[in-house]
């Protein structure tokens, strides 16, 4: 009889020292999965810092560029006339263009047009500055 409870005594410390064992696995474990989950999740943050910043380098730099463009801008003189196209204008309107001068009645009905527009751009502006002129005073 004292031989079966020593004999169970030392199954239970066994299993005891066994379950302990597994305990300190699982608990290293743990361990090892928070620590890693801590370190991705900083370094989420930090990630997601630097995208910050540059994300406010790149505004800063294009309102700096904005600016420079508004200063030049306002530096050189306006173009008022709008009639006259640019380089890049008259590069992609030639194909037409030469279309256009080679009918002598296209281009009588756009100089109308072109008559007309600013006939009525000249009688806007003249309402505008408070004097009332007609449409057909502009008229070519």
């Amino acid at each position: 009889r004292q031989q079966d409870k020593r004999d169970m005594n030392r199954c239970l410390a066994e299993q005891l020292s066994i379950q302990r064992k597994r305990e300190e696995l699982l608990r290293e474990e743990e361990e090892k999965f928070a620590q890693a989950y801590r370190e991705e999740a900083e370094q989420a943050i930090h990630k997601q810092k630097e995208e910050e910043k540059a994300r406010r380098r790149a505004a800063l730099q294009h309102k700096k560029e904005l600016q420079k463009q508004m200063e030049e801008k306002g530096q050189r003189p306006r173009d008022t006339d709008s009639s006259v196209m640019t380089d890049h204008e008259k590069k992609i309107n030639m194909p037409k263009l030469l279309e256009f001068s080679k009918d002598p009645g296209m281009v009588d009905a756009i100089n109308g047009k072109v008559r007309k527009a600013l006939a009525a751009q000249e009688a806007k502006a003249a309402k505008r500055k408070g004097r009332d002129r007609d449409y057909n005073d502009f008229v070519y």
